[in-house]
């Protein structure tokens, strides 16, 4: 396991909470094995942060998210071939 680094995945997705759209921001950590760590940076609220008023409920929920979040968004680069296209748009 590395200890000590920056994160390798960096990850920026829609979650709702309630009747709120939240913008989540979020790092993770991964090795050949796959995530091994993950790390709730930031929830904005029509860009003003709200982490410190969420519930420990709300922040479970949130960070549950994380992971499934980074997996479709690798799936998603997986499916356009963006992943390996350089540029905004993807090429099919």
């Amino acid at each position: 396991m590395k200890r000590y680094t920056t994160p390798d995945i960096r990850i920026e997705f829609e979650h709702q909470i309630r009747k709120a759209h939240l913008w989540i921001q979020a790092s993770a950590w991964a090795d050949d094995d796959g995530i091994y760590k993950t790390q709730l940076n930031d929830v904005l609220l029509d860009s003003i942060s709200v982490l410190g008023l969420l519930t420990d409920d709300d922040l479970s929920d949130i960070t549950d998210a994380i992971e499934p979040a980074i997996h479709a968004d690798a799936n998603d680069r997986r499916v356009t071939g963006s992943d390996t296209i350089p540029g905004p748009y993807p090429t099919l």
